[in-house]
């Protein structure tokens, strides 16, 4: 493409002149325009090659009313019409970059180009994000068996995150699911990372609907800890109105909603943790909260109907202490170790013992009702400002966090 607008002009006179000969029509040749004269004009960043080059051959290939009349204004204008959308696209975007494994504090808030969407994706402006445990995990490169999901030297996805409350602002290739403007939510882990950054691209179909009367901040803290919670609790973890439940690890996102969906259910509920957050946690609605550093939940001679864990560190003989005859166990993460080891306790016959294989974003349009009436409620460690990602995920993991760790990207009304 020309880099100014003698160059860009010049080009056009060739072109009609036949001293360019790409068998182009002058519909094409007008999306071309249209492409180049976003960056001639100084509007802002053109159309990258490719994208020119792929619109060029939708018009080619177009209608056969496109055929019979290729310089009709209707025919091209759809082709024009996505030119102008993805010329937004190519432009520049802060972002928090990991180009190592390493301490939190290492990470640099870069300019980098922003992604253009690709088939049946959409361009989300993030206005809110959350602190993970992948987002832990993939900037220190621990547990290093993680590293063959995020590269064996550095991250293969250099910006982290995999939550967000934002906007759509654009469109790719036959995303239908969407319109630019709608206010959207949604745990993207299965679509990659990428969410600590002003624009990500998404599948589409990882994406919910934000329920109204919602903020994106709000929003921003549900998708991942609340779809861990209920599919722990009622999916796999079957609860019964009135058992005895115990959540390990309950000061964080998967807590804070597992004691809200037990406590809807007038269940007894035990938490255990450490800190200020046992403070919290009794403010919160917890029976009985136990610190980890003084005793072993599994060691108190109590029995429980339903152990949600997000944080496994022991075997199934020691775990099984705590449950009932007919008690479950139900764990979201944890030690790698103790996880495989668990898997092969299940094999041979603690049939009680289960392993979350989380579904993202399965449940959340069927609990929007209770997200709009406050019936569930996130609980907010925040909102923080998007320059200090570096010291929260440190504080993330080092577990000084209650509930979840929420960051405004953008303004509400951006």
């Amino acid at each position: 493409m020309g880099n100014t607008k003698r160059d860009y002009e010049h080009r056009v006179a060739q072109q009609h002149e036949g001293k360019i000969s790409e068998g182009l029509s002058d519909s094409a040749l007008m999306v071309r325009m249209v492409a180049e004269r976003v960056y001639v004009d100084g509007v802002g960043p053109s159309m990258d090659t490719p994208s020119v080059n792929y619109f060029l051959g939708s018009v080619a290939k177009g209608s056969p009313s496109r055929q019979h009349h290729p310089s009709s204004p209707s025919a091209v204008w759809p082709m024009v019409r996505r030119s102008l959308t993805t010329a937004h696209f190519v432009r520049d975007m802060k972002a928090i970059v990991c180009k190592r494994y390493g301490a939190p504090e290492q990470l640099q808030l870069c300019d980098m180009p922003a992604p253009v969407p690709k088939d049946r994706q959409v361009l989300v402006r993030v206005h809110a994000t959350t602190v993970n445990d992948y987002d832990w995990s993939m900037v220190i490169g621990r547990p290093r068996i993680y590293r063959l999901f995020f590269g064996l030297l550095r991250p293969r996805r250099p910006i982290p995150g995999m939550e967000l409350a934002g906007k759509v602002v654009a469109l790719g290739p036959n995303a239908t699911r969407w319109c630019e403007g709608d206010a959207v939510y949604g745990d993207t882990s299965n679509g990659g990372l990428g969410t600590f950054a002003e624009l990500v691209a998404v599948p589409e179909d990882e994406l919910r609907r934000i329920p109204p009367d919602l903020t994106f901040v709000a929003a921003s803290a549900l998708p991942h800890a609340l779809e861990l919670a209920y599919q722990a609790m009622v999916d796999i973890g079957k609860l019964k109105d009135g058992e005895r439940v115990l959540i390990n690890g309950a000061g964080g996102g998967v807590g804070t909603f597992a004691l809200q969906l037990a406590k809807r259910q007038g269940c007894t509920v035990w938490g255990v943790d450490t800190g200020e957050k046992l403070k919290a946690m009794t403010a919160m609605g917890f029976d009985r909260v136990i610190d980890y550093k003084q005793q072993d939940f599994t060691q108190l001679g109590e029995r429980f109907d339903l152990v949600v864990d997000p944080k496994t560190k022991r075997s199934a003989r020691e775990l099984a202490r705590a449950l009932t005859p007919t008690g479950r166990y139900v764990t979201v993460g944890g030690d790698p170790g103790r996880l495989i080891a668990l898997l092969f306790a299940r094999w041979l016959g603690r049939r009680n013992m289960h392993i979350l294989m989380l579904k993202s974003n399965k449940n959340l349009d069927t609990l929007a009702p209770l997200l709009s009436s406050g019936a569930l409620k996130p609980v907010i460690d925040g909102p923080y400002d998007f320059h200090e990602l570096p010291r929260l995920i440190r504080r993330f993991g080092e577990g000084f966090h209650t509930g979840k760790v929420v960051v405004r990207v953008a303004a509400e009304g951006a």
